[in-house]
């Protein structure tokens, strides 16, 4: 805001956010401080692995359908309620209402074109492997999904080294 006020605090989970140690604890204080504060609250998490971090209760997350990924917003001051966006690995990431500070509408977040535009930005085609399987254990499924994508990904990394 004009007034130097933050509105909305927007936070991307890292892997030391959601392991064991000083990151996870200094997180989790920044968090609770958040949650206390007028700022609304929203965390991705791309991450899947480590402990739950985000601000939701663990039982929230039994309820939801199955998922990799996950997005959650808290509206201050309304703490009790969380949207949540439930990511399966095979589908795009979201689009979310952004909160905004009254009287201003939610903004909508495209996170899969934010993230689609990182990528291709970061040059991240470039270095990555794709005759490597991923880590991390996944459901025959998403196995399955896996297969083609990398496929998909050599045959595109094979046309691009073609010199002519």
């Amino acid at each position: 805001t004009a007034g130097g006020e933050v509105v909305t605090v927007i936070e991307v989970l890292s892997p030391a956010n959601k392991t064991a140690g000083e990151g996870h604890h200094l997180y989790r204080r920044k968090q609770g401080e958040v949650l206390r504060s007028q700022a609304h609250l929203v965390e991705i998490d791309l991450l899947s692995q480590g402990l739950p971090t985000l601000a939701l209760p663990e039982t929230s997350l039994s309820a939801l359908p199955p998922w990799r990924y996950l997005v959650s917003v808290s509206r201050a001051p309304d703490r009790e309620r969380f949207e949540v966006y439930a990511i399966p690995l095979a589908k795009p990431l979201p689009r979310f209402k952004m909160p905004l500070k009254q009287p201003d509408p939610d903004v909508v977040l495209d996170l899969q074109t934010v993230f689609s535009r990182c990528y291709d930005n970061g040059g991240y085609a470039d270095f990555l492997d794709y005759g490597q399987a991923p880590s991390g254990h996944f459901s025959s499924e998403e196995q399955a999904w896996l297969e083609t994508v990398l496929k998909e990904g050599r045959s595109q990394s094979d046309e691009g080294n073609v010199s002519t």
